[in-house]
């Protein structure tokens, strides 16, 4: 709040000053801007330096005297000048502490208490005693007159003094007689004597802080300031007192402290590395391991370009990097990325990053705190998983669903300057190869195939099994079918080579047909259309190729594709819609719910529970579960359910995944948890494993006790629980990022 008219009356201010020019204020309470008539974002955007409020003439002093005294110790004690908003100028002690920050910047922990009235009375010598006395009893400070000798004798002290130490003046004399000396902290005796040895006519004053005991045995933090008074008095030297409470302060340095050290240790002993990003300099500080992982400094101007100019940022996730920057610099609450960074061992890494803003009192953002983690081996086996659910386990291939999905999304980036290609490949006869040479000759000449598609495919290019014996290859970027016409020749000969018929093995030809398009077209009309070209191939007489053409009609060739085929796509394109969601979505909370319906919409299951372990690892909390229609979902009584009904139940597998086709079998000690009761004929079950620890466990149920599930239906399952685990896992990373934060 400005204040225009401040009148002085020994107020007291906090603040953290750079103990570096241009000696910048980094942070201050109310009471800075109540002493000096500043509002916040005054003092913060144009009073922002040390220089801006020292009265001219003091400046240079007190910058030497700040410099001396830290050469010597981490405390600051200083007498000087400031000049408010209004002109005013005001006396003040300013008592500091030195500290560092985590970026390495020293910075002061300052006290200003305002004493001009003190001054003032002090100059005017010839005010009357009982003058002074009044101005002492009206100051929020003990104030108090001594003789220098052995026991500091206490020969008159204001009202505030006996307050502080929480006696009366009666009851103080009758403790302590005339001694103040006795209500000093004996730890704390040696440095007020010290500094009352220091006292003498060339060096009149100093100041120290010590800790005295009060009447209620309590402690309380004092800075106290010593001057002689230059008078003596039954021999000694009289000196005055002036003494300040700052037990509060003292407190708030010990936590500050404290707190400094917790970050500290947390940063070192955790996987996450903290970073601040100050939006108006544009500098991002990381913690000090950074030093041990990445290579280069840990603090970064400029860092959207820096970062990825030093390659620290991986160009193909710079996108991230230059998002995160710019969310921070709109002032965005809370934002998630993931990005690649270059460690000093292992090249290219996967980290995720989570960050919080912090904003002035008039809402400006001007710092972002945030954390990294890397989750390079999640990502690698979320990739294996994603490759797993795209690939035809057979050939290496593409699959069907994936096959389509990417035709489709490249098709929609046409813009009529180039065309894209279809080649629908298809073996000739090969059912006469199955039923003349065997099942195995025929996956023999499936795989080699796929290796010949691969071969004359590069890296812009798709090659996928549509099913069965029919292929695809999807050619980008062309001028026109000259291309694929040439690489339908070198497949098909390729295969002719190796399979010519001689000397009673088979014989082996292509059909090909080609379809193209520079527009964005649907992928099944392109496919309609490669479908059309390779029928005319196959009434050319097979063994051979044929591009489409606008004026063709569809013959009566039809490729009928067999139910397993259609029952294989149907569960790849589930497979593959569950990564899409669980891995593409910033709320994995909500993307595992949606997924667990998906599952028990297209398998034999009719409940899906997921456990996790809480705090005490003696119990689990049932924390996403799914129902089928006529089942209720019981969420809510399964929490902080004890863990042991699980890990017994765990304990009859042998790889993390305990199946039971008949729970009658299962006796559990918790009659609440048995199968049976509850209805559930046949269950699955499975561990989530984290960083090589079992985080809890997910479950499918069926209460349909007339079937069992096949090995090609648990394999599936298996696939699942790796699935869903992984997302389990990323949701745990980012709570923990969370709580962090």
């Amino acid at each position: 709040m400005t204040n225009n008219n401040y009148v002085s009356g020994n107020d007291v201010a906090t603040f953290v000053l750079e103990t570096t020019a241009p000696y910048n204020i980094l942070d201050f309470d109310q009471g800075l801007c109540t002493m000096t008539g500043y509002s916040p974002r005054e003092l913060s955007k144009k009073i922002c330096t040390l220089d801006n409020l020292l009265y001219v003439e003091d400046f240079a002093e007190v910058i030497a005297s700040i410099n001396y005294q830290l050469s010597i110790s981490n405390l600051v004690s200083i007498q000087h000048r400031i000049v408010t908003k209004s002109g005013s100028v005001l006396t003040v002690l300013c008592n500091g502490q030195a500290f560092s920050l985590n970026d390495g910047r020293d910075v002061l922990q300052c006290v200003f208490t305002d004493i001009t009235n003190l001054e003032s009375a002090a100059s005017e010598t010839a005010k009357a005693k009982t003058d002074l006395e009044i101005f002492a009893n009206t100051v929020p400070s003990g104030v108090s007159k001594h003789l220098l000798d052995n026991n500091l004798t206490l020969t008159w002290a204001n009202n505030y003094f006996y307050d502080m130490c929480g006696y009366t003046p009666k009851e103080y004399k009758k403790k302590y007689g005339k001694n103040t000396l006795p209500i000093v902290l004996s730890e704390d005796l040696a440095i007020v004597i010290d500094a009352l040895a220091d006292l003498t006519e060339d060096s009149n004053s100093t100041i120290v802080n010590f800790r005295i005991k009060c009447s209620d045995d309590s402690i309380k933090w004092v800075n106290a300031i010593f001057a002689r008074a230059g008078e003596m008095e039954d021999g000694f030297p009289v000196v005055n007192l002036v003494m300040s409470d700052i037990t509060n302060l003292k407190i708030a340095e010990m936590k500050a402290m404290l707190e400094e050290q917790k970050y500290l240790i947390i940063s070192d002993i955790s996987e996450e590395l903290p970073y601040e990003y100050d939006i108006a300099e544009d500098i991002i500080t990381f913690a000090e391991k950074f030093n041990h992982i990445f290579e280069g400094e840990s603090i970064i101007y400029n860092p959207k370009e820096n970062m990825i100019a030093s390659a620290l940022v991986s160009y193909d996730t710079k996108d991230a990097i230059e998002e995160l920057f710019y969310l921070a610099k709109l002032g965005t609450e809370y934002h998630s990325t993931e990005f690649k960074l270059n460690t000093k061992n292992g090249g290219y890494q996967w980290y995720f990053s989570t960050f919080s803003t912090i904003y002035d009192e008039e809402g400006t953002p001007i710092r972002v705190i945030g954390l990294l983690r890397n989750i390079h081996s999640q990502k690698i086996e979320q990739q294996k998983l994603l490759t797993k659910a795209e690939t035809d386990l057979m050939t290496g291939l593409l699959n069907k669903a994936t096959t389509e999905s990417k035709i489709q999304s490249n098709l929609r980036e046409l813009n009529g300057n180039s065309y894209n290609v279809l080649m629908l490949v298809d073996i000739d006869d090969f059912k006469n190869i199955n039923d003349s040479y065997g099942h195995l000759k025929g996956d023999e000449v499936i795989i080699d195939i796929a290796n010949a598609l691969m071969e004359y495919t590069d890296d812009y290019d798709l090659a996928g099994r549509l099913g069965g014996d029919e292929f695809c290859v999807y050619f980008t970027n062309l001028l026109d079918t000259t291309v694929a016409s040439e690489k339908a020749d070198l497949i098909a000969n390729k295969l002719r080579e190796k399979y010519p018929g001689n000397n009673g093995d088979c014989k082996v030809t292509l059909s090909i047909g080609i379809a193209a398009t520079n527009e964005q077209i649907p992928y099944s009309v392109l496919l309609e259309n490669a479908d059309t070209a390779l029928y005319q191939a196959k009434l050319n007489g097979k063994n051979c190729h044929y591009c489409y053409e606008e004026a063709m009609e569809r013959g009566k060739y039809e490729n009928k594709r067999k139910s397993d085929k259609d029952i294989e796509s149907t569960e790849d394109k589930i497979i593959t819609e569950l990564l899409t969601i669980l891995f593409g979505s910033s709320n994995t909370y909500s993307a595992i719910e949606k997924s667990l319906k998906i599952i028990g919409d297209s398998y034999d299951i009719d409940k899906i529970s997921i456990w996790e372990y809480g705090y005490n690892t003696s119990f689990v909390d049932c924390t996403h579960q799914w129902c089928g229609n006529g089942i209720n979902n019981d969420k809510h009584i399964f929490q902080h359910t004890p863990a042991a009904v699980f890990e017994e139940l765990d304990a009859m597998g042998t790889d993390g995944i305990v199946y039971s086709s008949d729970t009658s079998l299962i006796k559990l000690n918790y009659a609440s948890m048995n199968p049976e009761s509850m209805g559930v004929k046949k269950l699955i079950q499975s561990q989530i494993i984290l960083n090589g620890k079992n985080i809890g466990y997910i479950s499918f149920y069926s209460m349909n006790s007339g079937s069992t599930w096949s090995a090609s239906t648990l394999s599936t399952y298996k696939l699942l629980f790796k699935i869903l685990s992984e997302a389990v896992c990323s949701k745990q990373n980012q709570k923990t990022l969370s709580l962090l934060r």
